[in-house]
């Protein structure tokens, strides 16, 4: 699934990400092509979900693709993510 998450249209990604488990959208994100998707993914996966997705990672074994994710986001979107105020 990471090889055809950038040509989705935002739709059929909802769709998709609605039937993922938290571990599996880590997953896809860790693998997938596109990583510019990335950000437009965190909106549609919603700030909580995301949130508890990164914090039950390390305990899930997915420390690495929590990471992974997190480099690949602005520092707009990791402020947000973190509850921080933005500028």
């Amino acid at each position: 699934m990471g090889r055809f998450v950038a040509y989705l249209d935002d739709e059929t990604l909802a769709a998709c990400i609605e039937r993922l488990g938290d571990e599996e959208v880590l997953r896809v994100a860790f693998v997938m092509e596109g990583k510019e998707r990335l950000e437009r993914i965190i909106e549609l996966v919603g700030l909580e979900r995301m949130r508890r997705m990164l914090g039950d990672a390390e305990l899930r074994g997915l420390g690495e693709e929590a990471r992974d994710l997190l480099e690949h986001l602005s520092p707009g979107q990791r402020r947000r993510l973190s509850g921080q105020p933005g500028r």
